[in-house]
Formats: structure tokens, sequence, C-alpha cells
């Protein structure tokens, strides 16, 4: 008898592996699956649960690089913590941004390139906030930095076939090219 409920076992993981991997069509391994499984539906609860588990990490993902990107903004040009902790923060929160976008690649294509924009707006908010601080009295450092954002963004576009920052980074280039030229 236990060796008939393995064979069964066997054979209803056998019917979901094919399922999954589309390897034969999805009403017919149903119909497998209720026939060796006798109606019953585990595999329906099991699924829903994991949907249910897996929207909320998106939404705990999304969560925190909104509210990563907003104390950011908070933190740079509304308080005076200093300028140390203020480059740490941000590193971290690029870090994880992008770590995110990285994990979010195989499973919501939208919420991966939020995270690639919300990224490139963090790095360029910290890179120029850096040549501000270190730039000294003159503005070039940070127009050096915005270009070379840009010029990031440009060949990061081109590189992985984005075409948001394909257009960022060249309009971005373009501009400060006409900038340098007028200044």
């Amino acid at each position: 008898m236990a060796q008939d409920q393995d064979r069964k076992d066997i054979i209803i993981q056998e019917i979901q592996y094919w399922k999954k991997h589309q390897l034969l069509p999805a009403a017919y391994c149903d119909f497998l699956l209720m026939l060796y499984t006798e109606g019953e539906t585990s595999e329906e609860t099991a699924s829903s649960r994991s949907f249910f588990i897996e929207r909320l990490k998106q939404i705990w993902a999304a969560t925190f690089v909104l509210s990563a990107f907003f104390l950011l903004l908070v933190m740079f040009y509304f308080t005076e913590i200093s300028f140390l902790l203020q480059m740490l923060t941000a590193f971290l929160f690029i870090t994880g941004t992008l770590y995110l976008s990285y994990r979010m690649k195989a499973r919501v294509d939208l919420l991966r390139h939020i995270f690639i924009f919300a990224g490139a707006l963090m790095l360029f908010l910290t890179t120029t906030q850096m040549a501000d601080v270190y730039g000294g009295d003159g503005s070039l450092p940070v127009i050096l930095t915005v270009f070379m954002n840009c010029a990031g963004w440009l060949a990061a576009g081109v590189y992985w076939r984005l075409k948001y920052l394909t257009i960022a980074g060249a309009a971005g280039v373009v501009l400060m090219a006409g900038f340098f030229i007028i200044w």
C-alpha cells in the first residue's frame, strides 16, 4: 500500500514538473493531476499561498525603495547629519535598491525598472552632493559630476538595452555639452 502511494507521489511530482516547464499543455496536466490526486487540490492552495508571499515580498521591496529615496532627499537637504553618515547611508540605500532590482529581474519587470531608475537617481543625488561638498567654491565639479552621471546612464542604457536610461543619458550629455559650449 505504501509503495503504491510512493508511486503516485512520484507521478504527481512529474506531472507538476511537466506543467511548470510546459512540457505538456496545462489542460492535460490538470486532467492528469485530478486523476492521480483523486480530486484533491493541494497544489492550488500551495500556489495561492506562494503567490501571496511573493506579492508581499514585492510590496516590501517597493516600500523599501520608495522610503530609501525619500529618506535620502530629506537627509541631504533638511537635516544636519554629518556628511560621512549621509554618504554611508546613501551607499547602503543605493546598494540595497540595486540588489532588489537584480533580485526582481526574473519576477516583475516593471518593479525592476522602477528600482533601476530610483537607484540611478539616488546615485545622482549622492554624487552631486559629494561634488558640492568637496568641490570647493566653483560649480565646475558639480557640472562635471552631472555630466559623468549622464554619460554613465547612457553607457548603462546601451549596454543593458534600457531605453529610458539611454534617452535620459543622451539628453543629459547633450544638454551638458551645450552648457559647456555656452559657459
